[in-house]
């Protein structure tokens, strides 16, 4: 493994995401769910998430390992993660759906509600603003959670 490598596996270890073994720490991302003060929907689809993409990491066939740059105990995880990413939002748009047809059922209108208002949706807007000099905290943290959870850089169509 490269130093840059060990340096996330021994972050994501440290907080919790893998265990000593290198794989994901199921145990721990689902306790650390249950711990969220989100909607209990919201908390069950995030844990069908984690199941969801448990199974699918277990998929991975060995004979298409060789042709990723990562060494092989960590494919497994990285395909977790970035399958566990997208469930995540899956999880807060169908969050998002169950208030809007809430807010239907109770006569209130949904004309504000049509066009999104998310935070991601501001940060972006701002940092067009700033120009491409003019990172900030949020968008720093989003770079290091890019980082960590797998960017858009692997082609995972190639596996199948």
């Amino acid at each position: 493994m490269t130093g840059r490598v060990k340096n996330v596996t021994c972050v994501m270890q440290e907080l919790g995401y893998l265990d000593s073994a290198l794989e994901p720490d199921f145990d721990r991302i689902a306790a650390r769910i249950g711990r969220l003060p989100v909607p209990a929907e919201l908390r069950r689809d995030m844990q069908d998430g984690v199941q969801f993409c448990r199974q699918f990491s277990q998929c991975i066939p060995d004979s298409r390992r060789d042709k990723f740059m990562l060494s092989g105990e960590l494919l497994r995880p990285m395909f977790f993660f970035r399958c566990y990413k997208h469930k995540k939002l899956e999880a807060c748009i169908m969050k998002d759906v169950r208030e809007r047809y809430q807010q239907a059922a109770q006569g209130q209108g949904l004309e504000d509600n049509l066009l999104p208002n998310t935070r991601a949706m501001d940060l972006d807007r701002e940092a067009e603003a700033r120009g491409p000099d003019g990172l900030d905290e949020d968008h720093m943290a989003a770079a290091v959670y890019e980082f960590l959870y797998g960017g858009d850089n692997l082609d995972t169509d190639s596996f199948f």
